[in-house]
């Protein structure tokens, strides 16, 4: 059957009230869904770093975000800024300081969501030079270290263990060897474990 312009417009409108975008699943998750949980996992990272965080109704230029009723909300990490913007009824929910208005924008994208991995856990003072010091061999028949976070000459971020026999990094997630000078500071992932009194 063939169908004038007017009857595949009416076909396309009604598919497209079906399919709020919304509203469309893999199966799993809609993406309503999945920025919902990213809205309270980013609420709750701003609450854990909350000296850090920062939320402002206006752009760096003194504009409002989207001409109003928008507000941005981001955290100062060690390797730059990341951000969100979000409706002001979610204004409450960012426990932060207030800023009159927001940091200059470096240009980030959400390929720099990495970014969040560089904020220090609370018990770790600082990333350590590994031509000062590696990590402590575990206490048993391994010659490797505990995992700890690595911070790569080419800027990566990641979790590894420091095999000290062979004196190599290992990258526990794809389990490869790095080049022994890629590796530049690395920074425990726990607390140092304390001996049990006996």
């Amino acid at each position: 059957m063939t169908m004038n312009r007017e009857e595949k417009l009416y076909l396309i409108r009604q598919a497209s009230r079906v399919n709020e975008i919304g509203e469309i699943s893999d199966g799993f998750h809609t993406f309503n869904s999945l920025y919902n949980q990213r809205l309270y996992l980013w609420a709750a990272l701003v609450k854990a770093y909350k000296d850090k965080a920062w939320k402002s109704k206006k752009h760096n230029d003194g504009t409002p975000c989207f001409g109003g009723g928008w507000f941005l909300v981001g955290i100062n990490t060690p390797a730059g800024d990341y951000t969100y913007h979000y409706e002001l009824e979610y204004w409450g929910l960012f426990d932060c300081k207030v800023l009159d208005k927001a940091p200059e924008f470096d240009g980030h994208t959400d390929k720099d969501i990495t970014r969040v991995l560089t904020l220090q856990p609370r018990y770790a003072s600082h990333w350590v030079p590994v031509e000062e010091e590696l990590p402590p061999k575990r206490k048993d028949p391994l010659v490797i270290s505990d995992e700890v976070f690595i911070h790569t000459s080419g800027g990566h971020y990641l979790s590894a263990v420091y095999d000290h026999q062979d004196k190599e990094w290992i990258d526990v997630y794809n389990i490869e060897t790095l080049e022994a000078n890629e590796v530049t500071h690395w920074m425990p992932i726990e607390p140092p474990r304390k001996e049990e009194n006996k």
